[in-house]
């Protein structure tokens, strides 16, 4: 029994170099544990780097996606309003000659007449130059709108000016007051090249 309970107590006893083996083999294994949770934790940063790196990639990817999208969307855009604008200027062309179209040619030229001088109300001593075909027109006008027209002291037959044309003569210049040339000032912008892109909002 005696024999028995020292053979125990000495197979517990380890040895200098047996322990000294062992503390060695805790270490490793210490420092595997610790070298492993380094591992982990550069792996894990090393996903996140590549996800953040992933996702910045598909955002400025996206981004780019997105601004070439616009900028098309853009040029169709600019592109349609130029053939609208095109178009508009073509059918307000058509529709403001359509409605003159619709008056007799005397009525349109004296109304006209009667528009363009109530504008000029600022010109003084002035004479008028019409065609024979208009000249009695633009006597009725002159006399219709009296003091609020033009300053208007003669209207003459000039024979040398085409069908329907007509000037004022006064202190501040000369204007073309006949229906003809009022009708192409006024849808210039709308007929000429470019047309309905300086028209007025």
């Amino acid at each position: 029994m005696m024999a028995r309970t020292r053979q125990i107590q000495s197979s517990r006893i380890l040895r200098k170099k047996d322990l000294a083996k062992l503390r060695d083999a805790d270490r490793i294994l210490r420092e595997a544990e610790k070298a492993s949770e380094t591992s982990r934790q550069s792996a894990k940063v090393l996903e996140q780097e590549i996800l953040d790196a992933a996702h910045k990639r598909a955002l400025r990817d996206a981004a780019r996606a997105a601004s070439r999208v616009i900028a098309d969307a853009e040029a169709a855009t600019s592109s349609r309003m130029q053939n609208l604008e095109t178009e508009l200027a073509q059918l307000v062309s058509q529709t403001v000659r359509a409605i003159l179209g619709s008056y007799a040619e005397e009525d349109a030229t004296y109304r006209a007449a009667l528009n363009v001088l109530s504008q000029l109300r600022e010109h003084r001593q002035g004479r008028v130059f019409a065609a024979p075909d208009v000249v009695d027109l633009m006597r009725r006008a002159v006399t219709d709108l009296g003091k609020d027209g033009a300053e208007v002291t003669q209207v003459l037959t000039d024979s040398g000016l085409a069908s329907g044309q007509a000037f004022l003569v006064s202190d501040r210049g000369s204007v073309e007051i006949g229906l003809s040339a009022l009708t192409d000032s006024a849808l210039r912008i709308w007929e000429g090249p470019g047309a309905g892109k300086d028209r007025p909002e």
